[in-house]
């Protein structure tokens, strides 16, 4: 199981896994309801839900019968995005995406040529292989800035600690009105997008969100290591950083700090033995 929430009313625990939706009876465990995701034909928010519930529609068509069904909960936005990832396996799927050229600004300060992919849930960078190597969901997105002076450039905000991302598209505009429709559409959240614009030099000063201050970088314990992602194929070297308050990861090369994350979002750790 990957994820888990509660419901009202009939309180269910409602579990994704790789095949199919299940649902549980939170005091015995018992699977009270299962749907494969290639019955499913669609899961949006409710249009009209009541006046402070968030609601969702599932609509089943199964070889016994067509089923619509609605749900209540307090994470139904998270439910919406994680249930679209296997929208591909849904019953007549037609993907629904469109896919722009544009550049990724790093943390080295440099531009590199990505593609992006506007889908009902995130928005994607794909490398030239057409991989996804990062995804940029809608519900952790807090805003879209505009940049000045780097043409068709706009930063992502991204989750609690306002992690920002720079991106680039020659039609910028197209694909944040495309990303704020589907977002919309298929989640029913709007995208705030900031009325000022920020500027080179202020991006890459606040690039590492809430984390970024001195005193939040200044690591008393440091260890070298090697990060594999489906970014850095074969293995980086990191320099892996300990401060009061975050985990910092570094270039060994040039001490840059690549990023850095509070410590008290990480959940766990898995030891992998090779």
């Amino acid at each position: 199981m990957n994820h888990c929430f509660f419901f009202c009313r009939y309180k269910r625990i409602f579990s994704f896994g790789t095949l199919a939706v299940t649902t549980y009876n939170p005091t015995t465990l018992e699977i009270t309801n299962q749907w494969l995701y290639d019955e499913f034909v669609s899961i949006k928010p409710s249009p009209r839900p009541p006046q402070g519930q968030d609601e969702f529609v599932i609509h089943i068509r199964s070889k016994r019968k067509n089923d619509t069904m609605r749900f209540s909960s307090d994470y139904t936005h998270e439910i919406l995005s994680e249930a679209l990832l296997h929208m591909h396996k849904f019953v007549d799927a037609k993907p629904d995406f469109m896919d722009f050229s544009g550049y990724k600004h790093d943390w080295s300060d440099r531009r590199i040529p990505v593609k992006l992919r506007v889908t009902a849930h995130s928005l994607q960078r794909l490398n030239s292989n057409c991989e996804v190597i990062a995804a940029y969901k809608y519900i952790r997105i807090k805003s879209i800035v505009k940049m000045q002076e780097y043409p068709g450039g706009f930063i992502l905000e991204m989750g609690e600690q306002r992690r920002r991302h720079l991106l680039a598209c020659e039609v910028r505009d197209d694909l944040i009105k495309l990303m704020r429709q589907m977002a919309g559409n298929y989640l029913g959240i709007s995208i705030p997008v900031a009325k000022g614009e920020d500027t080179l030099e202020e991006f890459m000063q606040t690039r590492l969100g809430l984390c970024g201050r001195d005193e939040q970088l200044t690591s008393y314990a440091e260890f070298k290591v090697q990060k594999f992602s489906p970014r850095h194929i074969p293995s980086a070297k990191r320099l892996l950083c300990l401060s009061e308050s975050c985990i910092i990861e570094r270039d060994p090369a040039t001490y840059a700090a690549i990023c850095s994350r509070a410590l008290k979002s990480v959940s766990f750790r898995v030891v992998c033995f090779c």
